[in-house]
């Protein structure tokens, strides 16, 4: 096996092999030149006449040579004279892998006369004889190069764990696998016989450099094996990265371009489910939680990582220097505690051990915990951004190309990322938890607040709207009118209001009492103490800036609803609730006709009203059962006290009267007596904003005042501006909100009673009337009519019966007697089965009697005058003749003729 082909394919494994190995193999393979180096030209006897093999023996020899010249100093700039008693078994991996790999048809003839010539020579052309070559066979030089090989992860790695995962994933996984039963083998050989020169070099390079038990470690089945069975090591449950990165990375190339999924990977293969226990995890994994089994493994595991964690560290940190391996190991370990009941205590047990370990094994290189003893979620999120952040500067190279079908996906995963940043952020901020997340928000504002990076992706993502991450300002979306001035606004879409006109309006419509209320609910007081029901929406804040405060408003309203005015009863508040709530989703999604259900992300907001109610709920009943507790309890004494006083041994018998201990009857009332405000989103936002101001209107029709004290002019024209407007909705809305009846006395129904009052005292032409809009504005207002009464012909026809009809006899008890008794049932049926009868006797007499005959032959005689002959012949003219196969015995003989 070539080196260098295996380094190559190696790189393909993930950790690039020791590169002072592969150093000295580059430096040990150059042309031999006899003009640089005079060893070059001599001493291969022309015994050995293959070229080939001449020129690799004068490798060899210029190698050994270079090797002996003043202690090596020739590969001190190789490896700075850290790895001179290596030096030998580099050489030895170099020459027998060229034997094996390449095709220089070598013969033991050849290699018998070479081991003679560097015996006969050592002496007389080296200072001093580095190695020790001993003389064995062609095959027993390929069987010894595996050991060699696996010398090749050892002296790479180090670690037991890590080489055994590195030969599970190389693509020479079969190969090396034979050094264990090969290792076994010659050990039992070179113990009963070590004179032979095979034995001699396994006990000198071979054992001297490999250690036995990491050697036969080795287990389990390759990679490419269709089932990985490894006896003493798990694969369920290993951590990787988030699967929207690992699928960028491992489409495009870049997931081991930084080292932390391939440390996740060493980790998870270096999990042991069959560790043995140690006395700090029995200690300190105590059994008052949940699969302590599972934990107290962890632990010993932890255990194992800590004591080896300075080979770890420094057999990576070989190929890629820089990064936070602490924070890898500390992100893999959390992640491995996920989803156990008592988390939180699991942590905290984990953390204890971890302590007493550090203090044991760590010396230098340590690898102290983080604190991670967060909720679950909060960990998840820390996972996702960090790993974010880790691999951005690799992905960055994917977004310089905008026309590449792969930007889009990139940019999405990246606002994805910021809207995570946004929402963390958020949160330490709302609930003043400064170290929930201080180190992922300060990573990333130093990569993209602190430098052009922001303006980077702005360019080459845009109208992701990254920048509001960094702009609280942003995160509100205000109401460019106030709740008063909608109307007018609607009605005049082309009229801009400045400032100054809003500020009088303003002072004009601040008295409603709709506009009191609508500004209660749109306040910010003591919104952020409701975040906790918000955080998946705050993901959304970069599609839609300003749903953050809205979700918080939403909650804040909802568990406070019924503080919003003490006057009104709570159906009415929740009337105000929802027309509030539609109107400001409006203003964030920004449309007008869509149908609020059909927007995909409005379920979300859906579900945290929902969500909230029953958190309402849950506490309303909550406290009605420790009320009924009390109750009960209180009842309880009442009955013993009583029971107490009745049977005494003084005084002997049955109470008197059992009504003081009565048991109390609950319902399920009197469990839960929360009234949830509802709402749905089954309307367009058009038609939830007409709803909203025929509510407003109604709502605020008897506070329409024009006094003295106001600018009386001002004031009419503002409310004459608006009236028509909602004298059209009126008009629209009226046929259905609105049932009327005539009888017993003219009244309406009101079917929409959430934003529509059929009463007529609320016609927008009486309020226009009030205020004499006619001489403000110049124009006459239509008058709406209530919509006709759904009994007026029924009504009608009976006064027609009435006045034209006879008198009615007077009603008694004979005559309602009869007309309950009489039923137009019995005389359809009777009739029907007469007309049956009558066709059953024809029948008969047509079948069975001469009357049949009689009929037959009347109607014969009438078709017999008919051109039987015209008549057939015209029937057969459009078809065709055709032969028939027809057997004539089977059928009569009709013979026709004409005696004429």
């Amino acid at each position: 096996m070539d080196y260098l082909q295996f380094k190559k394919t190696s790189d393909k494994d993930y950790i690039s092999m020791d590169e002072t190995l592969y150093k000295f193999y580059s430096e040990f393979d150059k042309h031999c030149n006899s003009n640089d180096d005079t060893i070059c030209f001599y001493f291969i006897p022309e015994t050995i006449a293959n070229t080939s093999v001449r020129e690799l023996l004068k490798k060899f020899m210029r190698n050994l040579k270079n090797l002996s010249d003043k202690n090596g100093a020739y590969f001190n700039t190789i490896d700075k004279e850290n790895n001179i008693n290596k030096r030998c078994t580099y050489l030895k991996y170099w020459f027998y892998d060229q034997i094996i790999s390449k095709n220089y048809q070598i013969s033991d003839e050849d290699m018998d006369n070479f081991f003679d010539l560097l015996e006969g020579l050592k002496y007389v052309i080296f200072d001093t004889f580095p190695c020790d070559f001993y003389k064995i066979k062609l095959k027993d030089i390929k069987e010894i190069k595996k050991l060699y090989d696996y010398f090749v992860f050892y002296d790479a790695y180090k670690i037991q764990n890590i080489i055994n995962y590195q030969i599970y994933n190389s693509v020479h996984c079969h190969y090396l696998k034979g050094a264990t039963f090969l290792y076994k083998e010659k050990e039992r050989q070179c113990n009963l016989s070590d004179k032979t020169e095979y034995c001699k070099e396994f006990s000198n390079h071979i054992q001297n450099n490999i250690e036995k038990n990491v050697l036969l470690s080795l287990r389990g089945k390759c990679k490419d094996e269709k089932v990985i069975t490894l006896p003493q090591t798990t694969h369920q449950n290993e951590i990787t990265l988030h699967h929207n990165l690992k699928k960028l990375a491992e489409r495009d190339g870049f997931l081991n371009e930084v080292p932390l999924n391939e440390f996740y990977n060493v980790l998870n293969y270096w999990y042991n489910d069959s560790i043995i226990d140690t006395c700090i995890c029995k200690k300190f994994i105590k059994n008052d939680i949940w699969n302590v089994n599972y934990i107290r493994k962890l632990c010993n595991n932890l255990k194992d990582i800590i004591k080896g964690w300075k080979n770890l560290q420094l057999t990576f940190e070989k190929h890629y220097k820089g990064y936070k391996y602490c924070d890898y190991m500390n992100y893999w370990l959390h992640d491995k505690i996920k989803s156990n009941i008592s988390r939180a205590k699991i942590i905290q047990y984990i953390y204890n051990a971890w302590d007493k370990l550090d203090k044991k094994y760590s010396k230098d290189y340590t690898c102290s915990h983080k604190n991670f003893n967060v909720a679950e979620y909060a960990f998840k999120r820390k996972k996702e951004l960090f790993e974010f952040l880790e691999y951005y500067d690799k992905m960055k190279v994917f977004l310089y190309d905008v026309a590449s079908p792969n930007h889009k996906e990139y940019c999405d995963y990246v606002k994805n990322r910021f809207a995570l940043y946004f929402s963390m952020e958020h949160e330490s901020d709302t609930f003043k938890k400064s170290s929930l997340y201080t180190e992922e928000i300060k990573a990333f504002k130093e990569k993209f607040n602190a430098n052009n990076e922001l303006n980077f992706l702005k360019e080459k993502c845009p109208g992701r709207k990254l920048e509001l991450v960094f702009n609280k300002a942003q995160e509100n979306v205000s109401t460019l009118l106030p709740y008063g001035l909608e109307i007018l606004q609607q009605e005049n879409e082309n009229l801009k209001y400045n400032r100054e006109w809003i500020n009088l309006k303003e002072k004009i419509l601040e008295e409603l009492p709709s506009d009191k209320i609508y500004k209660n609910l749109n306040s910010d007081d003591n919104i952020d103490q409701y975040f906790n029901g918000c955080v998946n929406i705050s993901l959304l804040e970069l599609d839609y800036p300003g749903i953050t405060r809205l979700c918080k408003k939403l909650r804040r309203n909802l568990k406070k609803l019924s503080t919003i005015d003490d006057k009104k009863e709570h159906k009415e508040r929740c009337f105000y609730f929802k027309h509030w709530l539609y109107e400001e989703i409006r203003k964030i999604f920004l449309t007008e006709s869509t149908n609020i259900s059909e927007i995909p992300d409005m379920t979300k907001i859906l579900k945290v009203g929902y969500d909230t109610n029953y958190e309402l709920t849950q506490e309303n009943i909550h406290k009605n059962y420790n009320l009924l507790h009390k109750q009960f309890r209180a009842k309880r004494e009442l009955i013993i006290k009583e029971l107490l006083n009745q049977y005494t041994p003084k005084k002997k018998g049955t109470p008197k009267s059992f009504e003081s201990i009565k048991e109390i009857f609950v319902n399920a009332h009197d469990l839960n007596k929360f009234t949830p405000c509802l709402y749905n989103f089954d309307c367009t936002f058009d038609e939830c904003r007409e709803m909203k101001h025929l509510h407003d209107y109604f709502e605020n029709y008897d506070s329409v005042i024009c006094n003295e004290s106001s600018n009386i002019h001002e004031c009419k024209k503002i409310y004459c501006d608006s009236i028509p407007y909602i004298n059209k909705l009126y008009e629209k809305h009226i046929g259905e909100c609105c049932t009327c009846y005539s009888s017993p006395t003219s009244y309406c129904q009101d079917n929409c009673k959430d934003y529509f009052r059929c009463n007529q005292a609320y016609n927008p032409h009486n309020l226009y009337s009030k205020l004499k809009c006619k001489e403000v504005t110049g124009k006459e207002l239509n008058m709406v009519v209530k919509p006709e009464p759904i009994d007026k012909n029924v009504l009608f026809i009976t006064q027609n019966s009435q006045e034209k009809g006879a008198p009615l006899d007077p009603v008694t008890k004979e005559s309602i007697h009869k007309i309950s008794t009489y039923d137009p049932f019995y005389t359809f049926f009777l009739i029907s089965f007469v007309l049956l009868g009558i066709f059953f006797l024809f029948f008969v007499f047509y079948k069975f009697t001469q009357f049949g005959s009689f009929l037959y032959k009347k109607l014969n005689k009438k078709k017999n005058d008919l051109n039987f002959y015209e008549e057939n012949t015209q029937q057969l003219l459009p078809r065709h003749s055709k032969h028939e196969h027809t057997n004539t015995r089977n059928k009569k003989i009709r013979l026709a003729y004409n005696s004429q």
